[in-house]
């Protein structure tokens, strides 16, 4: 990120010209320094970056029906869009709250993915880098009456954080990236601690994917 230090000796840290991935986030630019004749310094800014990365995150929680879903992202996007001063913006979406809808949203990912997509490219210059969901049911959806089907989400949880589900998932990644091309074996991480990383995520999220497939199908 770009820092300026004035003083007797100004110091200009300009960051870079232009940002490669979500990680290097927000605009970039390069530092034109003037020296006047007296020796003293005008210091501007200027944006490079042609494509800016930004996270933009979406609270659903309350939404009822799929139209609501839709339209918050789409006011999320337009609201990012109107601070962004590069001219793409390139969004990583990251969905959260408390929803009815939670189960369908995680089984019809692709479904929501594209919905986002539509709202990006209506919005203009915008374009949606990733989809990240951290949703969950109303609480009422989980209380009261015994449901099969979530007895079943908290057995898969259980066996999910044992140390003997752990190591086995751990041998099946390990098999399968030894299985690939070297291009494709960083898909679980560079190092033990990424691929420990990896495993938490994994094993975390497919408890709930698995439920919101049989949840959402249920409901049909």
């Amino acid at each position: 990120a770009r820092q300026v230090h004035p003083g007797a000796k100004t110091v200009v840290m300009p960051g870079m010209p232009q940002g490669r991935d979500i990680n290097e986030a927000g605009e970039k630019s390069v530092t034109l320094v003037t020296i006047g004749d007296d020796r003293s310094l005008e210091i501007e800014e200027r944006l490079t970056s042609v494509a800016q990365f930004e996270r933009v995150s979406v609270d659903l929680t309350g939404t009822m029906e799929w139209p609501e879903v839709v339209g918050r992202v789409r006011s999320a996007l337009e609201d990012i869009r109107a601070s962004v001063r590069s001219r793409h913006a390139v969004v990583r979406l990251g969905l959260t709250g408390a929803t009815p809808l939670s189960w369908a949203l995680i089984r019809d990912r692709d479904l929501l993915l594209a919905e986002a997509e539509q709202a990006a490219e209506q919005t203009g210059d915008t374009w949606v880098e990733k989809l990240e969901l951290d949703l969950a049911p109303q609480s009422a959806e989980t209380g009261g009456i015994a449901d099969p089907i979530f007895e079943l989400a908290e057995s898969m949880r259980a066996d999910a954080k044992s140390e003997a589900f752990r190591a086995e998932a751990r041998a099946l990644v390990q098999k399968m990236v030894a299985d690939l091309p070297p291009d494709g074996r960083d898909f679980a991480g560079r190092d033990e601690a990424e691929l420990e990383l990896f495993l938490d995520r994994v094993l975390a999220s497919s408890a709930d994917l698995v439920t919101a497939r049989l949840k959402a199908g249920g409901a049909r």
